[in-house]
């Protein structure tokens, strides 16, 4: 059959009505089903393309006379990945689909999360809202499937062809295997510092530097990093690293130790801003922690509570900074903007704190002050002011040029009062 070659995951022991189904709608969209079995045992159904075994045997890991559930739920989905990559660097698979319940999407998304960035990718999952903890930090389209995957019905039949028919479209795009641009930047945008990033990015722009911006909401950080471990770009400005204030004081866009990681481990150049620290994000107002609401906060949507950092909280928030760059090699600078680290606590805002910000600012130059890679710095204007965002932009692209940092008739910081 001519036309794209379709990937087919599931658990062909409990999914094979289904899995049937699909297959004979993606040969309805002219394109051809290659179905791999991750099911605890092997199939014996001409659908089976490649056998449980053989995904078995893929996976690397050791092979155990009587594997656990766990063992062969784990070796199922290592053993899909590697082949599906092997698939895709010889030209075999042109994009996969997956279906299954909570077992079923846990192994198939293991199998495709790790992927070329564009590879078209769907998973028909009985997860619905809560499809994420599978997906992950990947460009998986995920498809709620309404039913159980438990026997065909006709609800079920109409998620599963619109499924066929849409991974079938998506398997004729080829952008997934343009290769990548090199010397791109990795930069974390924020809401209330978007309109200093925008100068920026501009700036940068300007000097031939290309930026890829990514939304520090507890997914775009993650996210960043994931693509620097994969080698997407070549440096880092992380203009706003307000996930770590969640870490620290437990908001909702908290990402653990995910972040300021793998910029240092990749050696990459680096500058650093501590923009949206200043808050802690929340849903509506009665989410915000009991022992929170005597911070001053702002109302960002009526679902969005944005709580102001205390100096205390600054503080701690610095020592797990430092903690992750005390190690760096390779060149990193970190700009602090005293006048505000967004637009909420600049002066005449909402939630200006100048002795937050400053406990902030001390607190990181003083950890880092014995660690030669790292150089640490502040500047009096807030951070969505120009001369901030062109002061950050020149830092940077010296940096990466190898050069001394520019000449500034701004002073460094506020003069003590």
């Amino acid at each position: 059959m001519a036309g794209p070659r379709i990937a087919v995951l599931a658990t062909l022991d409990t999914k094979l009505e289904e899995t049937r189904f699909v297959a004979d709608q993606i040969r309805s969209n002219h394109a051809e089903p290659v179905v791999i079995n991750l099911g605890t045992t092997d199939v014996d159904d001409p659908l089976v393309d490649i056998t449980q075994s053989t995904v078995r045997e893929a996976s690397g890991h050791p092979q155990v006379s009587h594997p656990t559930k766990v063992q062969l739920m784990e070796s199922a989905a290592a053993g899909a990945h590697a082949l599906l990559r092997e698939g895709i660097a010889n030209g075999r698979f042109n994009a996969a689909i997956a279906i299954g319940g909570g077992q079923g999407s846990w192994m198939t998304s293991a199998a495709l999360r790790d992927l070329p960035v564009g590879f078209p990718r769907l998973l028909v999952s009985t997860a619905g809202r809560d499809v994420g903890q599978y997906t992950g930090f990947s460009d998986i389209t995920s498809v709620f499937s309404i039913t159980d995957v438990a026997g065909l019905n006709p609800l079920l039949k109409r998620v599963l062809t619109t499924a066929a028919a849409g991974i079938a479209g998506m398997a004729h795009s080829t952008a997934w295997q343009d290769p990548m641009p090199a010397g791109l930047t990795a930069m974390t945008v924020y809401g209330i510092t978007t309109p200093g990033a925008r100068l920026v990015m501009a700036e940068l722009e300007r000097a031939g530097i290309e930026t890829v911006a990514f939304h520090a909401n507890g997914v775009g950080g993650p996210t960043m990093e994931q693509q620097i471990a994969a080698g997407t770009f070549a440096a880092v400005l992380d203009w706003s690293i307000t996930e770590v204030a969640d870490d620290v004081v437990g908001g909702v866009c908290a990402v653990g130790d995910q972040r300021l990681t793998n910029g240092p481990r990749m050696r990459l150049p680096q500058v650093i801003v501590p923009g949206g620290i200043d808050v802690v994000n929340f849903g509506a107002p009665e989410t915000v922690p009991p022992h929170l609401r005597d911070h001053p906060s702002h109302a960002h949507t009526p679902e969005a509570t944005l709580v102001r950092t205390s100096v205390d909280e600054n503080i701690a928030i610095a020592h797990l900074v430092a903690s992750r760059l005390i190690g760096a090699v390779s060149p990193i600078k970190v700009i602090v903007p005293l006048g505000g680290f967004s637009m909420l606590s600049e002066e005449g805002g909402s939630l200006h704190d100048p002795a937050a910000d400053r406990a902030f600012y001390e607190t990181i130059r003083d950890d880092l002050a014995d660690c030669p890679a790292v150089t640490v710095t502040s500047r009096p204007e807030a951070i969505n002011d120009p001369s901030f965002a062109r002061h950050v932009a020149a830092e940077f692209a010296a940096l990466l040029r190898g050069e001394p940092a520019p000449a500034s008739n701004t002073p460094s910081e506020r003069p003590e009062k």
